[in-house]
């Protein structure tokens, strides 16, 4: 891997392809089950080479995030300057505010609001009922337990 630090943000699949395919106005399923499980693959096959941020996780404790990365790359990210708390108000008081006056379009399809959150609701019932949906949470939990380790 060429001395390159990898963090894998990973989410359980259910989430993860349900939110990919309200981003993605429902293309390519197929292409993001397959992608999604690759991905893994390749992380529970280098546990000492990709640091994995759980979503949960980075959301709920980051703090948490930057040990494991620095345990697996060495102290490469400097710990955060604000308390979990602090910072998730900060990260929400400015993803609000671009999804209401901003000229960040990624940023504005990617924040929740009421009608992305009802086509998401559609959506996870797609994803689980799709046949690669087991596979695909056979391996977050595969990755579970690689973080567990880290």
């Amino acid at each position: 891997m060429a001395g390159i630090p990898v963090i894998l943000a990973a989410r359980a699949p259910l989430d993860a392809i349900s939110s990919y395919l309200v981003y993605n106005n429902g293309k390519n399923a197929d292409d993001m089950f397959r992608r999604y499980k690759e991905i893994l693959v390749f992380a529970v096959a280098h546990p000492h080479t990709v640091a994995i941020a759980l979503f949960d996780e980075t959301v709920e404790n980051y703090a948490a995030v930057v040990d494991r990365v620095n345990r697996v790359h060495g102290g490469i990210l400097p710990p955060p300057s604000a308390d979990d708390e602090t910072l998730n108000e900060m990260l929400a008081k400015e993803a609000y505010e671009e999804s209401l006056h901003g000229s960040n379009v990624t940023r504005k399809i990617g924040v929740p609001s009421p009608d992305r959150l009802e086509l998401k609701q559609k959506y996870r019932s797609f994803v689980e009922s799709h046949i690669r949906f087991a596979e695909c949470s056979v391996m977050y939990e595969r990755i579970l337990k690689v973080a567990s380790r880290q």
